[in-house]
């Protein structure tokens, strides 16, 4: 009898739909939703391979298991009880931006990677210095600011300029990632 109910319970977990976002704003929403129902699977969809990894990695860097590193969502936005604002989505290729509005009422810039066909939240290709931002967000065009070290200001198509330190040590001082107990987002390579 209770192979007959972890067979049913098995298979109603394998018949669970595939998130798919076909846009920045969609993943967002879609991520947004998977934190508030609490659903670690759902996140994960949520989130590119590299973020996974990140997350996995992080979480034994910090002794705490990768559940409780993705509650969250990898971002303050998600800590409102509603969706937050969000504006300026900018996509180039493979690799988009939104902001989004913090609880605190300040812009988060969130980035994300296109997976198989689907919007992804890309923290770990951040990390990993495989992200290329599409272009700074509008707020700062024409603007060389430390939130964007790693894109021209004076370029709209987000070209990347040599120097790309500030984005391997982003994490370190990132306020923005909320990663739980720890105050500094190891830099995992």
């Amino acid at each position: 009898m209770s192979l007959a109910f972890t067979a049913c319970q098995n298979s109603q977990s394998a018949a669970k739909p595939q998130i798919v976002s076909n846009t920045p704003t969609e993943a967002y929403k879609n991520l947004f939703a998977s934190v508030k129902s609490k659903d670690t699977d759902s996140i994960k969809q949520n989130m590119s391979k590299a973020t996974i990894e990140f997350v996995e990695s992080a979480a034994t860097i910090q002794k705490v298991t990768p559940e409780k590193v993705f509650q969250n969502g990898l971002t303050a936005t998600t800590m409102t009880e509603t969706l937050p604002q969000m504006r300026d989505e900018r996509i180039k290729d493979n690799y988009a931006a939104l902001e989004v509005q913090s609880p605190k009422g300040d812009w988060e810039d969130l980035m994300f990677v296109k997976e198989n066909g689907s919007w992804k939240l890309a923290v770990g290709d951040l990390m990993n210095n495989t992200y290329k931002l599409p272009a700074p967000p509008a707020s700062q065009a024409g603007k060389q600011n430390q939130s964007f070290p790693n894109v021209d200001p004076s370029s709209s198509s987000g070209k990347s300029l040599p120097d790309n330190d500030a984005v391997k040590n982003a994490g370190k001082s990132n306020s923005n990632l909320a990663l739980p107990a720890q105050k500094e987002v190891p830099v995992i390579k």
